[in-house]
């Protein structure tokens, strides 16, 4: 936090550096010279004890200031990693991600015709999603996301050409795993006058973390 010494200090440094800038180019003696010169910087420490950078050009900065970090992506947002096309929908593999004994994989999925809804299949469902590590051990998929419907058992109306994000988790999963050697995703498509489950499967998908 800035308080008023500091304010007074930095000001009084910078008019110390606008003085003797003003020496060496001439300026205040009828004299001017071109503004060709490079920006200087100075530092200093202020009253309190912080380190300032002073630059020639009337800006300074805290040295001890840290550069932002860039605000990470949303996993929907990467690249996709594998896609698959059923029955009227393009389904996206963009990350699959371990943390905690957990592995979620994000999908981003999109409907190309009318009066489509769906559902994702998980183990309290008639249909369990399933997923194989490279070790051979199998977990079912435990929780879900569709748009902004959490763990529902009843299909979601699916918008034409809109990319709908999409989860699921599968728990429990061995700390040695280190990819999914394949994962099948059920989902369960209804239409007018038809319904029906919707395999999706992917292989060899690499983890992040």
């Amino acid at each position: 936090m800035i308080n008023k010494h500091s304010v007074l200090a930095i000001t009084c440094l910078l008019l110390s550096i606008a003085a003797n800038l003003n020496a060496q180019t001439g300026r205040g003696n009828g004299t001017p010279k071109p503004s060709s010169n490079p920006v200087t910087e100075q530092t200093a420490v202020t009253t309190d004890g912080r380190t300032v950078n002073l630059r020639s050009d009337g800006t300074w900065k805290y040295s001890d200031e840290k550069p932002l970090k860039p605000t990470p992506k949303s996993p929907w947002q990467e690249d996709t990693i594998q896609t698959a096309q059923r029955g009227g929908f393009t389904f996206d593999l963009k990350r699959a991600r371990i943390a905690g004994g957990n592995v979620t994989l994000y999908l981003v999925i999109t409907c190309h015709e009318e009066n489509l809804s769906l559902g994702i299949g998980m183990r309290s469902s008639d249909r369990a999603s399933v997923m194989w590590d490279n070790l051979g051990n199998r977990y079912y998929g435990n929780r879900t996301m569709l748009a902004n419907d959490i763990d529902s058992t009843y299909p979601t109306k699916m918008v034409p050409e809109l990319a709908t994000k999409s989860a699921i988790t599968f728990d429990g999963v061995s700390s040695e795993t280190s990819s999914i050697a394949s994962v099948k995703i059920d989902f369960w498509m209804t239409a007018p006058g038809n319904a029906g489950w919707i395999a999706v499967e992917f292989r060899n998908v690499p983890l992040s973390k």
